[in-house]
């Protein structure tokens, strides 16, 4: 009888947990992963990741999967790549396209446009991959400076804020350079500064709601790149 009411009440948990991901009007939504305070903001459920080679895009694109309790690992979304075509942004979307995910495309050009993409996107409980030039990176181990143009990604799960207008100040990022650069910080001006581009990622079962919130934000565009392969089964979440 106890076993039975401890299952039971499971079952009762998981169709609430669901039920809060899942608004009446259909598609997921992830805004039960936004932890809030006065002066931060971000989404519970990150970890860190300790890249391999020249593989930041794969391994960014793993920590946002995971995020998304999407079992798939980094040598699986590499697996298909010919050459060194794995560290381009297509890649990535070919690959996220196969799993069922979106892929946006952004590029702000202000401050105030980078503040107001990620802090839409975190409050909505979507993250970022953020594709950066290292050459104009404050936040970069010396043994890893370069004089030259160095593209990298990186992943955008929180913000800073102010705590008396809420204005975002800076931004909460990770990086695939293991367990120390997970809750790496940088302020709002150096941020932008060393932006290239920046890709919401989330699952294509999300609310047309948000969805349509994502796509409203100026600039913002979807790419046209198709599954690089037959579909394959869903990964489990």
């Amino acid at each position: 009888m106890l076993k039975h009411a401890i299952l039971t009440m499971a079952a009762v948990v998981t169709a609430l947990a669901s039920a809060a991901e899942t608004p009446a009007g259909g598609g997921r939504t992830f805004t039960d992963r936004v932890v809030k305070s006065p002066s931060v903001v971000y989404l519970k459920g990150f970890h860190s990741a300790t890249q391999r080679g020249p593989t930041c895009n794969v391994y960014s694109a793993w920590m946002i999967l995971r995020y998304y309790r999407y079992r798939v690992n980094p040598t699986q979304i590499k697996r298909d790549a010919k050459n060194n075509e794995y560290k381009t942004s297509k890649y990535i979307e070919e690959k996220l396209a196969e799993y069922d995910f979106e892929f946006l495309y952004y590029v702000p050009r202000t401050d105030g446009d980078f503040a107001d993409v990620v802090k839409l996107c975190i409050d909505l409980g979507i993250p970022l991959q953020w594709g950066v030039n290292l050459k104009y990176g404050p936040n970069v181990p010396r043994n890893r400076r370069n004089s030259r143009d160095a593209g990298h990604a990186r992943v955008i799960w929180g913000y800073e804020r102010d705590k008396r207008t809420g204005e975002v100040t800076g931004i909460i990022y990770g990086d695939s350079w293991g367990r120390n650069h997970l809750r790496s910080k940088v302020d709002l001006a150096e941020a932008r500064h060393m932006t290239m581009d920046m890709h919401p990622v989330f699952p294509k079962d999300t609310s047309p709601a948000v969805v349509a919130k994502l796509m409203a934000f100026p600039g913002m565009r979807k790419g046209t790149a198709q599954p690089r392969a037959q579909k394959r089964p869903r990964p489990s979440r």
